[in-house]
């Protein structure tokens, strides 16, 4: 996660597949998101790839909003879809 005076943004989240569904994963972002809040960051940006449903899925359960589809973003042949969360009503 890069953080910025406002926003974050996540560049990578990942779970071994064997270890997922364990609570891993959401707790990982939870800490990202904790440390984001006591930055001052009011939100947080991911891009994720539209074909992917259950990390859309997963970002969604998490209070991750649908913003935005980028055509082409992955080397211009697998739409992105943008996700934020406002860290300051979580």
């Amino acid at each position: 996660m890069k953080y910025g005076d406002e926003e974050a943004q996540l560049f990578l989240l990942a779970v071994r597949a064997t270890h997922r569904r364990r609570g891993l994963g959401t707790a990982l972002l939870a800490w990202l998101e904790t440390t984001a809040r006591t930055m001052g960051v009011t939100a947080i940006w991911l891009q994720v790839r539209a074909s992917n449903a259950s990390a859309i899925a997963f970002y969604g359960r998490l209070g991750f909003r649908s913003m935005r589809l980028h055509a082409g973003y992955y080397q211009g042949v697998e739409d992105a879809l943008f996700m934020a969360k406002d860290t300051m009503h979580p």
